[in-house]
């Protein structure tokens, strides 16, 4: 949006905003004081000398840069987080079904994720 904005395309900022911001923030709320404070520099007639110029200043696009490099990463760790669960998980059943059949070395420690409180 503040791209397009710069840009001077303030129809095409406006869209984009009313096409993949509004929808983020009718899931998460707390995005919504942020997206209509930005909207709203299109109601100004000079933004660089609005009570809302701080949206534009150069640092602002570093900020955001580093929370949306936030949230990708949180939502990668998770995925991971999860997969690695479903791994023990499988290491532990298969270890239990082998320990019937046969006597090997087995991995101790090796907890349910619901055991330890973690996710299944």
């Amino acid at each position: 949006f503040l791209e397009l904005f710069r840009k001077g395309e303030a129809m095409r900022a406006l869209e984009f905003a009313r096409e993949h911001l509004a929808p983020l923030a009718e899931e998460d709320p707390r995005f919504l004081p942020e997206l209509e404070a930005t909207v709203s520099l299109l109601a100004f007639p000079d933004p660089q000398s609005s009570p809302l110029r701080h949206l534009l200043d150069p640092s602002r696009r570093q900020e955001v840069a580093r929370r949306a490099n936030a949230a990708v990463l949180a939502g990668e760790y998770q995925r991971v987080d999860s997969q690695v669960h479903e791994l023990a998980r499988m290491l532990v059943v298969a270890q239990q079904d082998a320990a019937q059949r046969a006597s090997f070395p087995m991995l101790h420690g090796l907890a349910h994720p619901e055991e330890r409180g973690g996710h299944t």
